[in-house]
C-alpha cells in the first residue's frame, strides 16, 4: 500500500495526489509530501524510490532489504534512517516483537517504508492529518513525532513486562512449577530483544540530538533531545529488568533446591527407621540358629495372608503419600 500527504505553500493538504504529479509537487519551493509504503511490491517500491525521489541505489537496497540495526546515513541532499518499532501483530504478554522502519528525509518531504502495517506510523499518520489546519509540519517535524510515538511504545510494552515480572516473583514463592521456568526464559528472551533495538537506537537519537545534521534544521535537536532522554530512561528500566529476570531465576532454582532438599530430608527419616527392623529381620532369618521352640503358630495359613496383605499394601500407602505431598511430580 502507498499512501501520501501533500502540503502546499497556501497549507492545503491532499491525500489523493497522482503519482505522476509527485515529482512536480517535489519540485515546487513551499511543499511538503509525506509517502509511507508498506506491503508493497519491491519493484513499485523501488521505482518511486529511484524515479521519483532519486535516492542512491546503495539506500535503496538497504530499506528493501531490512537486515540492518538502527543507524543514520548522510547523503548530502538527504538523511537515510533505520529504526525499530514495536511490531503490530505481537500476540502474547511473554513477546514483543519488533520491525524495521526506514525513514528518507530530505528538504521537504519524508518517506518511509515498512514491510508490514505499523500502529505506530498509522497513529502519527491520523494525528498529522487532523492538525493539518493549525500548521504545515516540516520533515524534522514528523520524524521527532515518529521517535517519540516509538519510545512511548516501548516505555508501554516495558511496563508491561516489568508488571508480568513482578507477578512471576509472587507465583513463585507459592509453587514453582517447570511451567515458571519457560516464563522466566521467555521474559529474558523478550528483554534481550528489546535491549538489541533500543540501544543502537540511542546511538542514532544521540547523533540527531547534536544537531549534526544542518538538514533538520537547528531548533530540530531540542525535541531529538528529549526522545533522547526517553530511550536513556528505557535502558535503565531494560537493565533493571534484566537483573530482576536473572533473579527471578535464581528464586526459581533455589525453591526446587530447597524443596528437594526437604523430600529428601524425609525419605531419609523413613529409612532410617527402617533400618534397625531391616536388620533384626535379616540377621534372625539367616537360619543359622535352631528355633528354641516349635512355633507352629507363626507357619498357620492365616498368618502368611497376614503378612502378605502387608508386603502389598505398606508401599501402596506410602506411594499414595508420596503422591499427596508432592514428592514424586
Amino acid at each position: 500500500m502507498i499512501r501520501i500527504c501533500n502540503w502546499n505553500h497556501n497549507g492545503e493538504m491532499h491525500q489523493d495526489l497522482p503519482l505522476d504529479e509527485w515529482a512536480g509537487q517535489l519540485a515546487q519551493p513551499g511543499n511538503m509530501l509525506w509517502v509511507d509504503i508498506y506491503d508493497s511490491p519491491d519493484d513499485d517500491s523501488r521505482a518511486i524510490m529511484k524515479d521519483i525521489f532519486g535516492f542512491h541505489p546503495l539506500a535503496i537496497d538497504d530499506a528493501l532489504e531490512e537486515t540492518h540495526i538502527p543507524k543514520v546515513d548522510d547523503w548530502c541532499d538527504y538523511l537515510y534512517l533505520v529504526t525499530q518499532v514495536i511490531q503490530s501483530d505481537s500476540t502474547t504478554d511473554l513477546r514483543f516483537e519488533t520491525q524495521e522502519l526506514d525513514i528518507f528525509i530530505g528538504k521537504n518531504y519524508l518517506l518511509t517504508y515498512h514491510s508490514e502495517n505499523s500502529e505506530t506510523i498509522d497513529k502519527v499518520w491520523e494525528r498529522t492529518v487532523k492538525n493539518h489546519l493549525q500548521t504545515i509540519p516540516g520533515p524534522a517535524r514528523i520524524l521527532y513525532l515518529l521517535l517519540d510515538e516509538t519510545a512511548s511504545d516501548f516505555i508501554i510494552n516495558i511496563d508491561q513486562l516489568d508488571l508480568i515480572l513482578s507477578d512471576l516473583e509472587d507465583r513463585l514463592f507459592q509453587q514453582a512449577e517447570p511451567a515458571l521456568l519457560e516464563e522466566i526464559f521467555s521474559l529474558k528472551r523478550s528483554i534481550l530483544s528489546l535491549r538489541q533495538s533500543i540501544g543502537p537506537q540511542r546511538e542514532v537519537l544521540n547523533k540527531l540530538a547534536r544537531g549534526d545534521y544542518p538538514l533538520l534544521g537547528e531548533q530540530s535537536s531540542i525535541y531529538f533531545q528529549d526522545v533522547y532522554d526517553h530511550y536513556l530512561r528505557l535502558l535503565d528500566v531494560i537493565e533493571n529488568l534484566r537483573d530482576l529476570a536473572d533473579n527471578s531465576l535464581e528464586i526459581f532454582l533455589s525453591v526446587v533446591n530447597n524443596r528437594m532438599s526437604g523430600i529428601v530430608k524425609t525419605l531419609t527419616i523413613i529409612t532410617s527407621l527402617f533400618m534397625p527392623i531391616s536388620f533384626l529381620v535379616a540377621f534372625f532369618g539367616m537360619n543359622f540358629f535352631p528355633p528354641l521352640q516349635n512355633f507352629t503358630e507363626w507357619m498357620a495359613q492365616p498368618v502368611f495372608f497376614v503378612v502378605l496383605a502387608a508386603i502389598i499394601l505398606f508401599p501402596a500407602i506410602m506411594l499414595l503419600i508420596y503422591n499427596r505431598k508432592g514428592w514424586i511430580k
